[in-house]
């Protein structure tokens, strides 16, 4: 299958100790659509980013970086490391075409 572009956007809350606790990837059918769900998250959450990833999702083979278009709020290079994971190990196994909440 072709290669396919795929937006996302995590946002995150204050966990217990002051840690970060990330809410569920949110998936956008468009860049446009992942930006303006990031601005509006952006008033009431700690922390959110917006980004997406190429690929080819029948295979699950995406290239190794994301590409980050949207950053907010008090976020360190931790987060990015944690985007990186969450993306590889969890939201992408579960982004079936059609299991995939459109924004």
């Amino acid at each position: 299958m072709a290669r396919q572009t795929s937006y996302f956007v995590q946002a995150f809350n204050t966990g217990r100790g002051g840690n970060l606790k990330a809410d569920p990837p949110i998936a956008c059918k468009t860049e446009n659509g992942a930006l303006r769900t990031s601005e509006r998250l952006a008033l009431s959450k700690i922390g959110v980013v917006a980004f997406s990833s190429t690929g080819d999702p029948e295979m699950g083979d995406y290239d190794d970086e994301p590409t980050v278009f949207f950053r907010q709020g008090n976020l360190s290079s931790a987060i990015r490391l944690f985007v990186l994971d969450y993306f590889r190990t969890r939201a992408m196994p579960a982004a079936a075409p059609d299991a995939r909440p459109q924004v």
